[in-house]
């Protein structure tokens, strides 16, 4: 886009050209129908005809030399346009920037977080066969213990039986 906008600049620029060139025809016309008006009037009668010619060739400068600068006016205009999009297009891209970053940081943040979260997974695995160990020798402690009750309470009985 930047590129197109670049090009229809140099459009623009070419245009202001041709109208300057335009312009200065307006105005040697509008010079030439100047000298035409007071040759007319030397010739006296034979150069009414001449002096209406000029005269309309006059006008036809003058609206030229308007027209022109109504051109001039909008070529400025464009140009200004043309620098509030460019300037709109370099937010743009400066947004896109900052959106890329941020998305990076994103997907770095969110594979901290995986990382995090399989770490946290292993951990609780770890833990968890550690808690069976533990359940199982808690098993075979109440085991071992009910049968040296059990035990005790023979002895105890044959003890108390002798």
């Amino acid at each position: 886009m930047t590129e197109s906008i670049g090009q229809f600049s140099d459009s623009n620029g070419q245009i202001a050209a041709v109208i300057g060139i335009v312009q200065d025809i307006a105005e040697q016309t509008n010079l030439l129908s100047l000298n035409s008006a007071i040759e007319a009037s030397r010739a006296g009668e034979h150069g009414k005809g001449f002096a209406v010619v000029s005269q309309e060739v006059r006008k036809l400068a003058e609206q030229t030399k308007t027209s022109v600068t109504e051109i001039r006016k909008l070529i400025s205009l464009s140009n200004q346009h043309t620098k509030q999009v460019l300037g709109h297009l370099e937010s743009v891209s400066d947004a896109v920037r900052a959106g890329a970053a941020a998305s990076e940081s994103t997907t770095s943040s969110f594979r901290h977080v995986v990382g995090s979260i399989d770490k946290s997974n292993a951990i609780a695995d770890h833990v968890r066969r550690q808690m069976d160990e533990v359940s199982v020798t808690v098993e075979e402690n109440q085991h071992s213990t009910t049968e040296v009750a059990s035990s005790a309470e023979s002895l105890n009985r044959a003890a108390a039986n002798a």
